[in-house]
């Protein structure tokens, strides 16, 4: 009798209504803890390394080395330089480059492997992109990786037989003053801003062109 009972008050609507409201309780209760543990559970970088790992606790401390920084800087600002003074082409007839391209090239192969070894450290400390610092959650970066991944493919020749598209990767090279902008507060402050600004620049060019379009047919109709 009495589950007949229940049964009956279960199937009205506002047994319904009730039961609903428990459940959504229930369900949003289990969310909380499941949030309260994600939270307390240490993070891992690269599902492997936990915060105090030995090998994660080396990487940071490497990353946070007052050294370590400068010898990336130097870095990229000779690889920069490299890149103005890398000339078009190798057997360029009457021209002397200002340093000898073999050199150019072993010491671009020097720099790359350290800029592997910066990203090796970050990744391990940071994550890659599951936790909360990750790596791959900063715009910064994103061009430092691509930079990266355009260099090593450059380097071990993976494109070599097709011309065109080694060219493109080559041209990736370009993009290596913008790491050096990355490590200064002030120009990426300004880089930041500028970005910021590109969606109301589009929609005034958009808004401008429009009038231009509506005055021009007023124009064609009188005239």
């Amino acid at each position: 009798v009495e589950i007949k009972i229940q049964r009956k008050v279960i199937n009205t609507p506002l047994g319904r209504m009730v039961q609903k409201c428990v459940a959504g309780a229930w369900v949003e209760e289990l969310e909380q803890t499941q949030e309260t543990e994600d939270k307390d559970e240490p993070e891992r970088s690269l599902f492997v390394f936990l915060p105090n790992d030995p090998f994660r606790r080396l990487c940071v401390s490497i990353g946070n080395m007052v050294v370590f920084d400068i010898v990336i800087y130097s870095s990229i600002g000779v690889s920069c330089f490299f890149l103005m003074v890398t000339p078009p082409a190798e057997d360029l007839p009457g021209d002397v480059p200002i340093v000898p391209f073999v050199e150019m090239v072993r010491w671009n192969q020097v720099f790359t492997f350290l800029f592997l070894f910066e990203a090796i450290v970050r990744i391990v400390s940071d994550g890659l992109y599951f936790t909360r610092t990750a790596y791959l959650k900063s715009g910064w970066n994103i061009i430092d990786f691509t930079v990266l991944t355009l260099s090593l493919v450059d380097e071990f020749g993976l494109l070599q037989g097709d011309g065109g598209t080694a060219k493109v990767i080559r041209m990736g090279r370009a993009l290596k003053p913008l790491r050096l902008m990355k490590r200064n507060q002030g120009m990426r402050q300004v880089i930041d801003a500028l970005i910021s600004t590109m969606m109301p620049v589009a929609y005034v060019v958009l808004f401008s062109l429009f009038n231009y379009f509506t005055f021009a047919i007023i124009g064609v109709g009188l005239f």
